[in-house]
């Protein structure tokens, strides 16, 4: 492991969204203006009157949380745009993206797929193939109630042996534009009998977090409660912004497919998230510069969010995890470059920990014991 790795790398925000707001009767996704748009479709940035409204941290039931308010959209080419300003920030901004009816990413073009927030179309056989298995089960972006929050993350002491993570993480010290996005797919856990009420277990992709304090990734959470929840994150330095999405339709064992990545010509982040059974999608563009993109890891993840017990998930498996290089060249993982992250309890004794890796892309994280 280079001796230049950060110890302390950003993690889940704390408290999870399972303890965020449901009561709550906010205009969620309702800009309180109609925005600019350009010719090619992009929004302007928005004032400040329309950020995102924080989310609650109330601990009832997500099931009963928020429903939009009158929300103003913006018609781009068919389809529709909802912008939000990021706190702190005249120009860098948000935007949700619910596509035209019946569109079809297969068929569309490619500035078809970067207006509206797809992963770019792979320019090589095996990464095309992949591709049309993330995009092809695509129904609808139906725009969901959504809340923000800016707690601050929390760190690890240790390397490969941490408190918070388990999975792998393919690794290019030194060079910041190695990967420009990350994929990954696994069956949604779920609670097989856990210790605390309040475990939880949190599993997704990210870039960066290892050699600087910029990061950025997307995945979902499941607690000791049932529920399931989809988010969004970006940071930078103290700067830390999360887009959470209580009613994303996930059940237990839905196979989830991620995308998160960074267009480094528009300085755009681009994040996918589909649930294959439903074929529900949350597209989104974040409008950032570059100090929140580091294309010098990239991680497939499972876990324990903040200082919450670990959730009993019983295993994961995750798939076809690769990341994608300038070239839109979507590759497994390096076979020479990447390690486990594998979980211990202060004590020594081990809460999960991933299996091998198989065919450079695949792996099982296994839970061992409550944290």
């Amino acid at each position: 492991m280079p001796a230049s790795r950060i110890q302390g790398r950003l993690r889940r925000s704390t408290p999870t969204l399972m303890a965020l707001a449901a009561t709550m009767t906010l205009g969620l996704l309702a800009p309180s203006s109609a925005l600019a748009v350009t010719s090619a479709g992009e929004t302007a940035a928005p004032s400040s009157s329309t950020e995102l409204a924080k989310c609650s941290n109330s601990k009832t039931s997500v099931s009963a949380v928020i429903a939009p308010n009158s929300p103003m959209t913006t018609n781009v080419a068919g389809g529709k745009k909802y912008s939000y300003a990021l706190p702190g920030s005249s120009d860098e901004y948000l935007t949700v993206n619910e596509p035209p009816k019946g569109f079809d990413p297969l068929t569309a073009s490619d500035a078809e797929l970067q207006r509206w927030g797809f992963p770019p179309r792979p320019s090589n056989a095996a990464g095309l193939e992949q591709w049309r298995e993330m995009v092809g089960n695509y129904k609808e972006a139906p725009v969901l109630p959504a809340c923000r929050q800016t707690e601050k993350h929390r760190g690890f002491l240790g390397e490969s042996l941490n408190y918070n993570w388990s999975g792998y993480e393919d690794v290019a010290p030194g060079n910041l534009s190695k990967w420009h996005a990350v994929i990954g797919t696994f069956y949604q856990p779920y609670n097989h009998g856990s210790c605390a009420p309040g475990a939880a277990v949190a599993s997704w992709v990210g870039l960066g977090g290892d050699y600087t304090g910029r990061f950025m990734q997307t995945g979902t959470e499941a607690n000791a409660s049932g529920q399931f929840n989809a988010w969004i994150e970006i940071y930078a330095g103290e700067y830390n912004f999360s887009y959470e999405i209580p009613n994303f339709p996930i059940e237990a064992t839905n196979y989830i497919r991620l995308y998160a990545g960074y267009n480094t010509s528009l300085q755009i982040a681009y994040f996918y998230i589909t649930n294959d059974h439903t074929g529900q999608t949350v597209l989104t563009e974040w409008h950032i510069g570059p100090q929140f993109y580091d294309g010098s890891s990239a991680e497939w993840i499972d876990e324990a969010p903040g200082n919450l017990p670990l959730l009993n998930f019983g295993e994961i498996t995750w798939w076809t995890n690769s990341t994608q290089n300038a070239a839109n060249e979507v590759l497994p993982i390096d076979a020479a470059n990447y390690y486990k992250d594998a979980t211990w309890r202060e004590n020594n004794h081990r809460t999960m920990r991933p299996g091998s890796l198989w065919n450079h892309q695949n792996f099982t994280d296994f839970f061992y014991t409550c944290r």
